[in-house]
């Protein structure tokens, strides 16, 4: 895999994102396991199919074509850089933390998901019209007003907080989480545990943010929205991975 990152100049974003994606990926043992993964993948589009292990032991065939990289992938550019996903994680504001945690560690895999219906490719990708489509917007949203870091984290969803990885971005900015820190916080959230470690996550927040010169009322503001839309907040790595992949 060192070839995708050594293809960009040292000092590029590009390169910077890869190196420390890598490092991760080092750190918690799973470098191997994505280059095997990676490995497997490239052969099967070659060959067109993917060998699979049926309930007896046996062997059957599935073409590759039925089959897509799904959810948290699409959050690493270096699969992208590598041709595995077509979702480009630094223009989508996707976190690689989202797909491979440091603070968690564990084995991570691949993911591959049944190929869906293709939406009519004209429409640009990002628009609410695309997210109605897909059925992750039951409406098109009318236009919220917001200001400050609302304003420009949720500017793709007409002011509205729909996505995780918008929750995640909020975490980062407001309370100086990093997105490994905002991913599980955001976790914790879309489950109403609002105690972690037996601290309240919102006194937390507000700390935080307090530090960061940001004022208490605005900041719980943000906090209460994110719980209350936790649960039903929409992974945008897995929708961009099946709208792009």
């Amino acid at each position: 895999m060192r070839k995708f990152i050594e293809a960009f100049e040292t000092g590029t974003k590009e390169r910077a994102r890869l190196e420390y994606e890598w490092d991760i990926l080092q750190e918690t043992g799973n470098a191997s396991r994505i280059e095997a993964a990676f490995e497997e993948i490239v052969t099967a589009r070659q060959k067109g199919y993917f060998p699979l292990s049926g309930e007896r032991g046996g062997k059957y065939l599935i073409s590759a074509g039925d089959f897509i990289v799904g959810g948290a992938a699409n959050c690493s550019l270096l699969l992208f850089c590598a041709g595995i996903t077509k979702v480009d994680p630094i223009k989508f504001h996707l976190p690689f933390e989202r797909f491979v945690n440091p603070l968690l560690g564990g084995e991570v895999e691949i993911p591959l998901v049944a190929r869906p219906q293709k939406p009519d490719a004209s429409q640009e990708v990002g628009s609410l019209a695309l997210w109605a489509e897909k059925g992750f917007v039951e409406e098109i949203l009318t236009p919220r007003e917001r200001n400050g870091i609302m304003k420009e984290v949720l500017q793709e969803t007409n002011g509205h907080l729909l996505f995780q990885e918008q929750a995640m971005e909020l975490l980062h900015e407001v309370g100086g989480y990093s997105y490994a820190e905002a991913n599980m916080v955001r976790r914790q959230l879309a489950k109403r545990h609002l105690q972690y470690h037996g601290r309240s996550l919102e006194e937390q927040f507000v700390g935080r943010a307090k530090e960061r010169g940001n004022a208490c009322g605005e900041v719980r503001e943000i906090f209460q929205e994110m719980v209350q839309c936790g649960g039903k907040l929409v992974p945008k790595c897995a929708l961009l991975g099946e709208l792009l992949n």
